[in-house]
């Protein structure tokens, strides 16, 4: 909706068939997100190969983040992904998290290699995510 990209204070929950939630959130970037990126490109090979997509959201000022708690069912955990794909693209920015969220040592990631890891499991050193695609295949 128009009020979250216009009031960091704002944030939406999108509830996935009540069975889980992912929550999207809006951010005015600080000069220490400035500062923690500016090193980022410096020291992180991943940051370097997307250091003009990470400049240019550092220009843009804000960016987004999407969370959901643990241990909701693996469809939350899909679509909390494709959320976080669907922000990226849109706003033509990258994909990172420092929470655990994802494999660390690949990010971050344009969205469209994000999305290519994402899905495939092997490159994001997934177990749990390859598993869960295999038993679904499996039904």
């Amino acid at each position: 909706p128009q009020y979250l990209s216009n009031n960091e204070n704002s944030y939406i929950i999108l509830n996935i068939n009540d069975i889980g939630e992912i929550y999207v959130f809006y951010h005015k970037h600080l000069d220490l997100d400035i500062a923690i990126w500016k090193e980022e490109i410096d020291t992180n090979p991943n940051a370097k190969k997307i250091k003009q997509l990470i400049r240019d959201n550092l220009q843009l000022g804000y960016f987004w983040s999407v969370k959901k708690t643990m241990g909701q069912p693996f469809l939350v955990e899909v679509l909390y992904g494709c959320v976080a794909i669907s922000i990226a693209r849109i706003v033509g920015g990258f994909i990172f998290s420092d929470d655990g969220a994802w494999k660390p040592n690949v990010l971050p990631m344009d969205c469209l290699s994000f999305e290519r890891a994402f899905f495939d499991g092997q490159e994001m050193q997934n177990e749990q995510f390859i598993e869960q695609i295999k038993k679904i295949i499996a039904l």
